[in-house]
């Protein structure tokens, strides 16, 4: 009887101590949310959705501040049809150069007259700028496809690659082998299978406005869940980004692992970088090659007009410090790599096949004593953005013949 007793009191304690932690956290997180981060709610901002074209793609007409300190606090506005580009003319721009080419292009963390394609019309041109964020060379083709299907025609055609995170084995992606597939017609658009289904994940978008597209299209992933996290808990918010409002305190936890370093972690595969290169990277270069030399056949035909491509670099490449202290990490040995070697490797089989490229390495490398990256965040910043557009405002006129037409 005793004994019955005591087990009795024992879970009756352990479930007060249970609701005390409960309310305990709760009014954590309450207080967090009113007077210590009331800014969490802006870290992860709904940006992409399912798109019955292009798979995933930007909401139309947003409005969102796109908050990640100690980087960047920018708003995200898209027109009506989802693009980073003018509400009102933005078919004058169809008409002027399309530029496609992932994050680096979409612009993450600058506003929207700080974009590339921004920083290219201060020289003259018309631009318009047909990356969401995270999209890849798959999606941006399925965006010229339905442009193209839908009458508009540029001047030139511009694709940003950044390297090496952006090359793609486009043949074990499936992409070159579904390059011609049909896209949807205009009027049997339906939302496809990444549509947001569950229950749950309709709750959880009224409640925190965010979940998170993949790269093929649905709404579950790691990532997925470590967004919704942040959008869920202003602690959780705190303790990753808020202390990079507090700069000597991020920098002591950067230093010591427990924020994550940008420096430690590479824009695509490393291997890359390697002088002897593995064969696995050389079908990847070719095949990445092939799928954009089938982009240039597209234009060409369809459109007409020139095709060229600018690589971008990683901030690893811009400054070389910073893939020492990754190496250095890893216990990789210096002299087997070479940080040139992607953007070299690529513009050859890329000149070989009789299309322009503009290497943006070495001029950015050579403007390094500037901060033309984000502090911990591998993105252009809008400095660098600027210096991108020097170079590539000139290399339209002389390498794609497109003059620009001065104000």
């Amino acid at each position: 009887m005793t004994d019955g007793i005591t087990h009795t009191g024992w879970i009756s304690r352990l479930i007060r101590c249970g609701l005390v932690l409960i309310f305990a956290v709760a009014a954590l997180e309450l207080f967090v949310r009113l007077f210590v981060f009331p800014d969490w709610r802006d870290l992860s901002p709904q940006i992409l959705e399912p798109h019955p074209v292009f798979l995933r793609f930007s909401a139309p007409d947003l409005s969102a501040r796109q908050y990640d300190p100690p980087n960047f606090d920018v708003l995200i506005e898209t027109n009506s049809l989802g693009f980073r580009d003018r509400r009102e003319g933005f078919e004058q721009d169809l008409a002027g150069l399309w530029l496609c080419g992932g994050s680096n292009v979409f612009g993450t963390g600058v506003n929207n007259d700080e974009t590339m394609a921004s920083q290219i019309e201060k020289f003259g041109y018309r631009v318009a700028n047909l990356a969401a964020e995270g999209s890849q060379i798959e999606i941006e083709t399925r965006v010229m496809r339905y442009l193209m299907r839908e009458g508009f025609r540029p001047k030139a055609v511009i694709c940003a690659i950044t390297t090496p995170g952006a090359i793609y084995d486009t043949v074990d992606k499936g992409w070159l082998q579904q390059f011609d597939a049909p896209l949807p017609e205009a009027d049997a658009i339906a939302k496809p299978a990444a549509k947001i289904q569950s229950a749950a994940d309709r709750l959880w978008f009224a409640v925190n406005r965010v979940v998170p597209i993949t790269e093929d299209g649905t709404a579950f992933s790691v990532l997925a869940a470590k967004a919704r996290l942040v959008k869920s808990s202003a602690i959780y918010g705190a303790l990753k980004y808020g202390v990079g409002e507090i700069p000597p305190l991020y920098d002591w936890l950067r230093q010591r692992g427990y924020i994550a370093d940008s420096d430690l972690h590479i824009s695509g595969e490393a291997d890359l970088y390697l002088k002897d290169l593995p064969e696995k990277q050389v079908v990847r270069l070719a095949n990445m090659g092939r799928f954009l030399v089938r982009l240039r056949d597209l234009v060409q035909e369809r459109l007409g007009v020139p095709f060229g491509i600018v690589l971008v670099p990683t901030q690893h490449q811009v400054y070389p410090a910073r893939f020492a202290k990754y190496l250095a990490h890893n216990g990789l040995n210096p002299a087997a790599y070479d940080l040139a070697l992607p953007n070299r490797r690529l513009a050859e089989i890329l000149s070989a096949s009789g299309i322009p490229s503009l290497d943006l390495r070495p001029p950015l490398l050579a403007r390094n004593d500037e901060a033309l990256t984000f502090i911990n965040n591998g993105h252009l910043n809008p400095r660098g953005q600027e210096v991108a557009a020097e170079y590539i405002a000139p290399w339209i006129a002389s390498a794609l013949g497109v003059e620009a037409v001065k104000p």
